[in-house]
């Protein structure tokens, strides 16, 4: 999933800025002291706003899925 997908979703279903959510992806990485990709805090606003993004996502898989040698995984 793309950081502009979850930006758009974000924007379809709240009354945010797109410079707001910007902002709050960027303190959520500061909170976690960069441990976490731009794309991961995305998510991570976006599932504190209550917003469900499986349907937009065909990447999601389960965790009993997970295998040696996938990279760039969130976990949620």
């Amino acid at each position: 999933m793309e950081k502009e997908e979850i930006i758009k979703k974000i924007l379809e279903k709240t009354n945010y800025t797109k410079e707001e959510i910007e902002k709050k992806a960027e303190e959520k990485r500061r909170s976690f002291k960069d441990m976490i990709s731009e794309v991961g805090a995305y998510l991570l606003v976006a599932k504190e706003l209550g917003i469900n993004l499986t349907e937009i996502s065909q990447n999601f898989l389960d965790i009993k899925d997970i295998v040696g040698g996938i990279k760039n995984i969130c976990l949620l």
